[in-house]
């Protein structure tokens, strides 16, 4: 009876070693993964579409919780609500502080969406009249009126005057297409916009220099927009194009192979695949895009350009944008022990386990 009794503490102490390092490796599987939140951006515009720098933008969740941020001078803001503030399906309001403009949203975690907002702002008054207006102010009798305004788009030779940036809103047509002819002060001459079965609007601002608040593209930075359209379907692509002159490209010492479309989105510039294409004194660049949001044309030197001369063909579809690569660890895992590593681990001191017990048993 004493020898069995032996035998079974000895089992139950292999028994207990084994629970114990099971105790340690357990925690090893319950690293906590904190969830992305959701970001909110767009521009404030007032009532004639021009950009409004200086406001601040406030989002708040039914919580109270809230967040903000200020317009740059391209009336760009950019807010990240956090996930451990929002709840899945929460309502979230966008608001302009101190103006009757606001928009509500669902949150969503690891969501990027654009909002724009439009507000009501004191452009000042003057008895000289409108500037808008064509008829010119009244002058002297002898001398006649003031004459009509020139177009904003045209730069006074040798002056320092430069176009207005453009800011608008256009329909898809029924392929989904639309274009919108920009100032050409930073060279870019108009943008295209292709999303397939999809129908809308779309709104371009041109972009003279990068957006304030966010990080500068890598390069040297030749143009930019802002572009608001319908996303497309999931499995597909957009095609953004922006066209440049070959006479601003000269001026700058560059040649298309040099240039590239890069997109901000997450956060972060993300460098397309560009195809550029030479029309009639032009170079089209052409990137595929999952979303938009602010898209630059910049000068990279190993930027990796497919360039055609006068054709319609279409930038091959070789490569997915770098938002939907996949990675096979969770955000913070440090290359710990994964779960099958860990199992093994297990089988091994119980399989080492019994066999003492057993021969214990025998002796």
């Amino acid at each position: 009876m004493t020898t069995k009794m032996i035998r079974n503490s000895r089992g139950l102490r292999y028994l207990a070693v084994a629970m114990v390092a099971m105790l340690l490796i357990a925690p090893a599987t319950a690293v906590a993964v904190p969830s992305p939140p959701h970001e909110v951006f767009g521009t404030v515009t007032d009532q004639n579409g021009n950009a409004v720098d200086g406001l601040t933008v406030t989002v708040t969740d039914e919580d109270g919780n809230s967040y903000t941020a200020t317009t740059d001078a391209d009336g760009y803001y950019e807010i990240k609500f956090p996930a451990e503030d929002g709840s899945e399906g929460e309502t979230l309001t966008v608001s302009v502080e101190g103006k009757d403009a606001s928009d509500t949203t669902s949150f969503e975690s690891a969501t990027s969406e654009r909002i724009d907002l439009s507000v009501e702002v004191d452009t000042g008054g003057g008895g000289g009249g409108d500037d808008d207006d064509d008829t010119g102010g009244g002058g002297g009798g002898g001398g006649g009126g003031g004459g009509a305004a020139p177009p904003e788009d045209t730069a006074t030779p040798g002056g320092d005057t430069t176009p207005e940036p453009v800011s608008e809103t256009v329909d898809l047509d029924q392929d989904g297409a639309a274009k919108v002819n920009l100032s050409g002060g930073t060279g870019a001459t108009s943008v295209s916009v292709s999303v397939p079965n999809k129908t809308g609007q779309t709104s371009v601002q041109e972009l003279p220099d990068p957006p304030a608040d966010v990080p500068a593209p890598e390069g040297d930075y030749v143009s930019g927009v802002d572009i608001s359209a319908p996303d497309p379907a999931e499995g597909e692509t957009a095609t953004v194009s922006i066209s440049v002159s070959q006479s601003r490209l000269d001026e700058l010492g560059v040649s298309a192979e040099q240039l590239v479309v890069q997109h901000y989105r997450d956060g972060a510039w993300e460098t397309l695949e560009t195809s550029a294409e030479t029309q009639d004194g032009e170079v089209v660049l052409s990137a595929e895009t999952t979303g938009f949001s602010p898209f630059a044309v910049t000068t990279q030197e190993q930027a990796q350009v497919t360039t055609t001369a006068d054709t319609t063909d279409q930038p091959d579809e070789t490569t997915e944008p770098a938002t939907q690569a996949t990675t096979t660890s969770p955000p913070g895992d440090d290359g710990g022990p994964g779960p099958l590593l860990i199992a093994g681990v297990v089988i091994v001191i119980l399989a080492i386990v019994a066999g003492a017990y057993f021969a214990s048993q025998n002796e």
